[in-house]
């Protein structure tokens, strides 16, 4: 039963980090289609758009997703049948993932630091939040220290009563 929880909790893992990738990527392009409305794309930031268009749709898509599988396979299905790998097309394909990795990096940091202020209101209402929950807690450990003293001295009255009562 355990290897059964294990096993939907990683589904629903997989199914949160492919919901959060759809998101980053359409976050992403709707923030250059934004620049690029009001004409503030630099070069850079035009190549870094045409990069990010050229990440295949399955890095997004599919949850049990191997990208190094997938990478091999493709350098291996275009060899014709040849056992070995062509070190340059290895070396080309090594440049291009590293500069659509680059290009995701540059858009994601950019995202973050626009996000940053939101992120800090966010973290103070959550240690604000933590701060009035000890309280709380402390009263909670408070009133049931009072009630277990309160509950001993009832009975103990009530025992001798009880005593007084037989005698």
């Amino acid at each position: 039963m355990d290897s059964t929880l294990i096993q939907i909790n990683y589904e629903q893992q997989q199914q949160q980090h492919y919901l959060l990738f759809e998101y980053a990527k359409t976050v992403i392009l709707n923030m250059f289609d934004s620049f690029k409305d009001h004409g503030f794309l630099s070069v850079s930031e035009k190549a870094d758009r045409e990069t990010l268009n050229t990440i295949e749709d399955c890095y997004y898509i599919e949850n049990n997703f191997d990208p190094k599988e997938y990478e091999l396979q493709k350098l291996l299905s275009s060899q014709n049948g040849n056992p070995f790998l062509n070190l340059s097309d290895v070396i080309a394909r090594r440049d291009r993932l590293d500069t659509q990795l680059t290009a995701v990096s540059k858009r994601v940091s950019k995202l973050v630091l626009e996000n940053s202020s939101s992120y800090t209101a966010e973290l103070q209402r959550v240690t604000v939040l933590t701060s009035a929950l000890e309280g709380s807690i402390e009263t909670c450990h408070t009133a049931r220290r009072n009630l277990r003293r309160a509950q001993c001295q009832i009975t103990t009255r009530n025992l001798g009563l009880i005593r007084n009562a037989m005698r």
